[in-house]
């Protein structure tokens, strides 16, 4: 029977975060990779004194590490929900390399340990990896599931990952070299959902259909509209753009459906998260000539219209309640108003669409 290797980890770039690694790989990871006749004599007292006469007992892990077993108090061990808000501190703005490599050993390891991840711990994470460009790392974990305990079932996983995309789109004007790899990574989000789902399409507590989050489909409509507008001289060529405008015009429960003048400064705000991609990707599309010249173009402009109207009042009465204090919807609405306007790299004739009616309804058989 195969041992389990005991995660490791490199050198961070902070002392503590160091010593918090060690702590676990030493107090939770090591005893739970070792066999239980060895774990018994860590922490079973009939069976300590063993280790006790005979310091010098070892065992060889399958990787060739040697573990000296000592006895242990069953209780010595780092609580799993305050450890977690540890980490996050740990890693909350930082962009070094090797720090956030140590994640995945470490969500090995809780796997490992059979210790769950808490709460939203899982969308937290991830929203602090995108701030610091370590998207990969979560998608790295998310592809794997099983040994992470990270999914992009898990709520807001998938559309934190996405609204990552956004803002670095944004920062970069929807335009040059580096929107060719937010939108592979985007559409490998998209390939990554549709396969998880596809072999288990069973939600459990806690899991949600990312595929039919409005984030999700506006953000993947943005860059589709962005490849059309700059790399195919406005031309929906793989229909993409299309397609994904079409799924987030039929999408029921992304418009709110209650008054935002009388939300909380909290529901503003969230609201404003979740509205400006979609506002942002309707008006980009409807820059494509397939879209805007046909019935889908018809049916977005209204859309648009009463969409822009929602979110400037809304900004604007959160802005007035909240002050100078940050908000995450306050700072995307203005990131999104600080760009230039998208310059078309040439305009195809309207009596040359780039996808016809029919092309357009064919949205099943785009991924």
């Amino acid at each position: 029977m195969t041992q389990p290797v005991i995660p490791s980890f490199k050198p961070t770039s902070n002392p503590e975060f160091d010593q918090f690694l060690l702590r676990w790989r030493d107090r939770v990871f090591m005893p739970a990779a070792v066999e239980p006749h060895h774990r018994n004599l860590m922490y079973k007292p009939s069976q300590q004194q063993t280790v006790i006469n005979e310091p010098g007992v070892t065992v060889t892990m399958d990787d060739g590490e040697e573990i000296k077993l000592d006895a242990r108090h069953a209780f010595d061990k780092p609580n799993t929900r305050r450890s977690l808000v540890e980490l996050a501190r740990f890693l909350d703005g930082n962009e070094n390399d090797t720090d956030w490599k140590n994640l995945i050993p470490f969500l090995k390891g809780l796997v490992l340990s059979q210790r769950k991840l808490h709460g939203s711990f899982p969308s937290k994470i991830t929203r602090k990896a995108c701030e610091v460009g370590q998207e990969q790392i979560i998608m790295k974990a998310v592809g794997q599931p099983e040994q992470t305990g990270i999914s992009l079932r898990q709520h807001d996983v998938a559309r934190e990952l996405m609204l990552g995309f956004h803002t670095q789109a944004v920062l970069e004007n929807f335009q040059g070299p580096k929107l060719a790899r937010i939108s592979r990574l985007a559409e490998q989000v998209a390939l990554m959902l549709q396969d998880q789902l596809h072999e288990n399409p069973k939600l459990e507590v806690g899991e949600c259909d990312a595929r039919t989050d409005p984030v999700v489909l506006a953000v993947l409509l943005e860059l589709a509209a962005e490849r059309a507008l700059h790399k195919h001289d406005n031309r929906d060529q793989d229909s993409w753009a299309s397609n994904y405008a079409t799924k987030l015009l039929h999408l029921e429960g992304w418009k709110p459906t209650s008054d935002l003048e009388g939300a909380t400064a909290n529901e503003q705000n969230h609201a404003l998260v979740a509205l400006i991609p979609v506002q942002n990707a309707i008006k980009m599309a409807l820059q494509v000539n397939s879209i805007s010249h046909y019935w889908l173009g018809k049916k977005l402009k209204p859309e648009l219209k009463s969409l822009t109207k929602l979110i400037e009042n809304t900004a604007q009465n959160l802005r007035t309640s909240v002050g100078n204090k940050p908000r995450r919807g306050l700072q995307m609405y203005e990131q999104l108003h600080a760009m230039k306007p998208v310059e078309v790299t040439a305009q195809a004739t309207e009596s040359t669409p780039s996808a016809s009616p029919a092309e357009v309804a064919k949205e099943d058989e785009q991924p």
